[in-house]
Formats: structure tokens, sequence, C-alpha cells
């Protein structure tokens, strides 16, 4: 009998100053594709307006990525050098043939599954984790990146957000204009 552990982490933090562009005509990877649309697919019910494919945010991300897997710890010591992006991780061991495309999707429903702790006439009363939620929803980032690694049977996805989203601490009317309930 083959026993299989899968376990799932995920954590959010948000970095402030960074503002980058999004390039025209940039090869970008199926799975970065599929995180874009996930996203979007997602931030279309709350009435926010799509997101863009950003190829330094991509690098960013992969580079984190490939940091967390060779770490085994979500600490967001991923130190860029650029300031202003969100960042949310996801952290699936115990397959050692992922999908990445399918991962990517697996990460972007886990972080949006938080919905269910949010309070949006009062999002200071929310409960639980809700920050992967509402940065993947914030109105006003307008721009991404998704990299993935894996290494023997440890995969992490991570997602840049530009500008960040979801503060903690800031004026609570901001998430109310920024995550809107689903229409």
């Amino acid at each position: 009998m083959d026993l299989k552990l899968t376990i799932l982490l995920a954590v959010g933090i948000t970095i402030i100053g960074y503002t980058g562009c999004a390039g025209e005509d940039q090869p970008f990877t199926d799975y970065q594709l599929i995180g874009l649309n996930e996203h979007n697919d997602l931030r279309q019910r709350h009435n926010s307006p799509p997101l863009q494919l950003d190829p330094r945010l991509n690098e960013l991300a992969d580079s984190c990525a490939k940091y967390y897997t060779k770490k085994h710890i979500l600490d967001h010591s991923c130190l860029t050098g650029l300031d202003g992006h969100g960042e949310n991780i996801y952290v699936e061991w115990g397959n050692p043939n992922p999908d990445i495309n399918e991962m990517v999707k697996k990460a972007v429903r886990y972080w949006y599954d938080e919905v269910q702790n949010y309070n949006y006439p009062e999002p200071g009363a929310s409960s639980g984790n809700f920050g992967h939620f509402t940065q993947s929803v914030w109105r006003s980032s307008g721009f991404l990146g998704i990299g993935v690694a894996y290494q023997d049977d440890y995969v992490t996805v991570v997602a840049k957000y530009n500008p960040h989203g979801n503060i903690l601490g800031d004026d609570w009317e901001l998430f109310k204009e920024n995550v809107l309930p689903p229409v």
C-alpha cells in the first residue's frame, strides 16, 4: 500500500513601493497564462478589472519560488530588491510528478477559498485568513507575475501583484473600495 502525504500551506505578504510595466509580445509559459486566466475569472466575480502579466514580476515570482523550494520554509525572506508588490505563496508536497498547470490552478483556487472568511461590510471584523483572497481580487492591482519551482516532491507556486493590495493596518475603507462582494 502506497501512502501519499500531501500538505498544503499558503502565506500572504505585501511589500511596498515597486512599480513595474507590462511588456508587449512577451512569451509567457502555459502555467503563467493559466494563472492569469484563473485570477481574472475570479476577479470578474468581484467586478475587479483584469490583471496583465508582467515579465519582470514573472521573473521575481520564479526566483522566489525557487528560493522557497530550496529552503522548504515559507518565511517571506525572498528579497527581490524591489518593493511595492504583493505576494501569495502556495506549497504542496507528496507528489513526485506534479502537473504544474494543475498546481497553479489549485493555488489560485486555494487563495480564493479564503473568501468565506471575509466580511464585506466590516473587513476589520473578518476572521481567519483572508489576505490571499483579498490580494487576488484587489481592484487596484493591475499586474501579475506567476512563478513555479519544484524539487523532488515539493512544489511552490508564487504570485506577485503590482501595485500591492491588502496591507493589514491600512484604512479598512481601502478594503471596501478594492474588495467588492461577488456579483
